[in-house]
């Protein structure tokens, strides 16, 4: 499977070398407009969701035959371990279709508007959400960590006790929970001496 990923994502990205061009005074860029939005939108947009989608349900079509074989014995272990896993990359393929298809959508549509924009208003608002769509689009490389974090009830349980502990109200309760409880031993151990000195 990690063999085929690597073979499809080096043929997908072959169109780049073959359709770009170092032009003067312009850098590194598509010498075929039309061909190379048609080629993005479909390798980016479609493909790679759509490859992600049938290599999880590959993943959760064996995620049952396994637990088939393993009987109903254990099943209420497996199901209590394999459900976040099953969760997470549901998750993951739902995320990344996201953050990939908002910014397909408005790159097809800016690949029809672009030529329209005349005025410099709107072009600052039509550049302003390209920048903000593109943004969430990268997302897509960091959101594995974040989702498989999240999705773990024992991470979540950890960060939320380690939150409430750092919390600046939470230490100013133990601070004045503390104060009294040193006002008190210190206020006992001054009648102990006091007693003792009157017993001397």
């Amino acid at each position: 499977m990690i063999v085929i990923i690597i073979t499809i994502s080096g043929i997908t990205a072959l169109y780049a070398p073959l359709h770009y061009d170092v032009v003067p005074d312009l850098g590194c860029v598509y010498t075929n407009r039309l061909f190379n939005a048609i080629l993005y939108i479909v390798i980016y947009g479609f493909t790679t969701p759509f490859v992600m989608l049938i290599f999880v349900l590959l993943t959760y079509r064996n995620v049952q035959i396994s637990r088939h074989r393993a009987g109903l014995k254990n099943l209420a272990n497996i199901d209590r371990s394999r459900s976040p896993f099953v969760r997470m990359i549901f998750t993951q393929v739902f995320t990344t279709s996201f953050f990939t298809l908002q910014w397909i959508i408005f790159y097809i549509y800016h690949f029809i508007v672009i030529d329209n924009i005349k005025s410099n208003e709107q072009k600052s608002v039509h550049y302003f959400i390209w920048y903000i769509s593109n943004n969430i689009y990268y997302l897509v490389n960091v959101k594995s960590f974040f989702l498989f974090t999240l999705t773990s009830r024992s991470f979540r349980k950890t960060f939320l006790n380690t939150l409430f502990h750092w919390l600046p109200c939470r230490q100013e309760g133990q601070t004045t929970r503390k104060f009294p409880e040193n006002l008190t031993n210190s206020s006992s151990k001054h009648k102990a001496d006091d007693k003792s000195s009157y017993e001397i």
